[in-house]
């Protein structure tokens, strides 16, 4: 879906690859899968290697010795699968899209529309210079965004308009 092609009339706010978490349990279920595949790797890698050993014949030192070198290769190779695994749950592609009446929400190829009403907090969780943490709260969903670089100036900006909105509407607004 091309934000130019199917509505030109909104004001693109955010536009960045961020740390993005949007569906409730999603950070405890990717992390519960992450480390539930690692470890079934880490079994089959040192399984394999054991009975590969034992089926040589091969003496309990140099088997154990053998063991040691693949628990550090399987632990390099789990940190590299791990840190994929992990950049492909998280890392999404956002876009912000103020259309008027409405916010439109654009995760890769799928967008959902709030209207302003429906916005009923928000919160920054951390704001230096490296790193910013903004978590929105609609009636019907939550979007919890970490951006860092240019993409913070620009989540800042997209803070900074639903606070005078919550301001102007009177909500509370829990800026910590």
């Amino acid at each position: 879906m091309d934000f130019n092609q199917q509505d030109n009339k909104g004001e693109l706010l955010f536009d960045h690859t961020v740390r993005l978490s949007h569906r409730f349990g999603m950070r405890l279920v990717s992390a519960c899968l992450i480390a539930f595949c690692l470890y079934t790797l880490w079994a089959a890698i040192n399984g394999a290697v054991l009975m590969f050993g034992l089926y040589l014949g091969v003496d309990g030192l140099t088997l154990m010795k053998v063991m040691v070198v693949v628990l550090v290769l399987s632990i390099v190779l789990l940190a590299i699968v791990g840190w994929r695994y992990h950049r492909k749950t998280w890392l999404k592609k956002l876009r912000i899209i103020d259309l008027g009446d409405q916010l439109s929400f654009q995760v890769g190829e799928e967008e959902s529309r709030y209207a302003w009403s429906t916005l009923r907090r928000m919160s920054v969780r951390s704001s230096d210079r490296s790193k910013y943490k903004l978590d929105i709260f609609f009636e019907a969903n939550t979007y919890r965004i970490e951006a860092w670089g240019p993409a913070s100036k620009d989540l800042e900006q997209v803070a900074r308009k639903l606070k005078a909105y919550l301001d102007q509407r009177g909500d509370q607004f829990d800026y910590c």
